[in-house]
C-alpha cells in the first residue's frame, strides 16, 4: 500500500499493487475529491485489489490466447502453409501493401547474456517505438519480425527495413549483453509474399553467422558471397565424397589424438597462408603455428601447394562448420 498526503492542488492518494501468487498484475489508485479519505480507506482497497485478481487473470488469459492465435496465423503464413486474410484479420497487418520480414538472433556475450527469453518482447517494444505494427513470433534460431505497414514505395521501404534492422541490433546487444544479428528479407508487395520475403531474411541470417566479421545487419545482396557459399556446401551434403580425402584423415586424428589440426588448417588457408597472422587468431606462438602445420601434412599428406587440394580443403572444412538443414 502506498499513500500520498495532499500537496497544493494534488488531493490525497492511496494505491495498492494487485498480484496473484508473488506475481503483479496492475495497480489500483483512489484520490480523494474534496475531502480526506476515510479511515477505512485502505482496507476498503486492499479488498478492492483482491476481488480485480480474477478479472485481471481473466482478461490476461483472454489477451494470451488471442496473441497464440495471431502467432500461429503468422507462423503458418510464413511457413507458406497460411492464409493472408487470416492474419490480416486479427491484426492491424494490411493484405495489400509492402510487407517484409526480419530473422533476428542474440548469441550470448562473455558474460552469458542476460534476459535472452524477453527477446521476442524486447523486439516487439523496440518496432512499437519506432512506429511499426509488427508481429514478432519465437522460431527456434531466434525471432521472426513481420511488418506489414511500409511505405508504398519499394525503394523507400527497403531503408525502412534497414534502419530497424540496424536500431535493433544496437539497442538489444546492450540491452542483453549478447551479440544480435539481423537477417533482412526482401521487401514484398503484399502479404500473400510474406514467406518469400521469410526466406531471404533467413538466408541473410545464416550467411551473417557463418562469418565471424563485424557485421551484424544484412540483406541477402550485401552477403552474396557468403549465402552462395552456403548453397554450395549444401549441395555438397549430397555428393558422393571419396573417404580418403586429406581433411578427413585429420579429423580423424584430431578425433583420436584430441589434438586441433584441423583448426591449424582452417586458421592457415582462412588467413591465406599468412603464418603471423594465422597464428594470432588460434592465440599461439607462430613457431608453434608452423610446428602444426608441418604436423598436418605428416598426418594428412595435403599437398598445400596444389590449388585444387586448398580448394577442396576449405570445401570440406566448411561442411564441417555449416550446420545442416535439420540442425538449423
Amino acid at each position: 500500500m502506498v499513500r500520498r498526503p495532499a500537496e497544493e492542488d494534488l488531493p490525497e492518494r492511496l494505491a495498492v499493487a494487485v498480484s496473484a501468487g508473488g506475481e503483479a498484475l496492475g495497480s489500483i489508485w483512489v484520490a480523494a475529491a474534496g475531502r480526506p479519505l476515510p479511515e477505512t480507506a485502505a482496507d476498503d482497497l486492499r479488498a478492492v485489489a483482491r476481488a480485480a485478481v480474477p478479472h485481471l487473470l481473466h482478461h490476461r488469459s483472454r489477451r494470451a490466447g488471442q496473441m497464440q492465435v495471431v502467432q500461429e496465423a503468422a507462423r503458418a503464413l510464413l511457413e507458406g502453409s497460411g492464409s493472408a486474410e487470416a492474419l490480416a484479420a486479427r491484426t492491424a497487418l494490411p493484405v495489400e501493401g509492402h510487407c517484409a520480414v526480419l530473422a533476428v538472433h542474440a548469441t550470448p556475450g562473455p558474460r552469458g547474456g542476460r534476459n535472452e527469453d524477453r527477446l521476442p518482447d524486447l523486439v516487439a517494444v523496440q518496432c512499437a517505438a519506432h512506429g511499426h505494427e509488427a508481429v514478432v513470433i519465437t522460431v527456434a534460431e531466434g525471432v521472426l519480425v513481420l511488418l506489414g505497414d511500409l511505405a508504398p514505395n519499394p525503394e523507400r521501404a527497403a531503408p525502412q527495413m534497414a534502419l530497424l534492422g540496424e536500431a535493433l541490433a544496437g539497442q538489444l546487444s546492450a540491452t542483453i549483453d549478447a551479440q544480435v544479428r539481423v537477417g533482412i528479407g526482401e521487401v514484398a508487395a503484399d502479404l500473400h509474399q510474406a514467406a518469400e520475403s521469410r526466406r531471404t531474411a533467413d538466408l541473410a541470417l545464416l550467411a551473417l553467422l557463418s562469418r565471424d566479421g563485424p557485421r551484424s545487419v544484412a540483406r541477402v545482396g550485401e552477403v552474396a558471397e557468403a549465402v552462395a557459399m552456403l548453397h554450395i556446401v549444401d549441395a555438397l551434403r549430397e555428393a558422393p565424397l571419396p573417404s580418403e580425402l586429406p581433411v578427413t584423415r585429420l579429423a580423424a586424428y584430431d578425433a583420436e589424438h584430441g589434438g586441433a589440426l584441423v583448426d591449424t588448417l582452417r586458421a592457415y588457408l582462412d588467413h591465406f597462408s599468412d603464418v603471423p597472422a594465422a597464428s594470432r587468431a588460434l592465440g599461439i606462438h607462430p613457431n608453434t603455428f608452423r610446428y602444426r602445420i608441418r604436423r598436418v601434412r605428416e598426418v594428412c599428406g595435403i599437398e598445400l601447394d596444389d590449388p585444387d587440394a586448398r580448394l577442396l580443403a576449405q570445401l570440406q572444412l566448411r561442411l564441417m562448420r555449416h550446420p545442416t538443414d535439420d540442425d538449423r
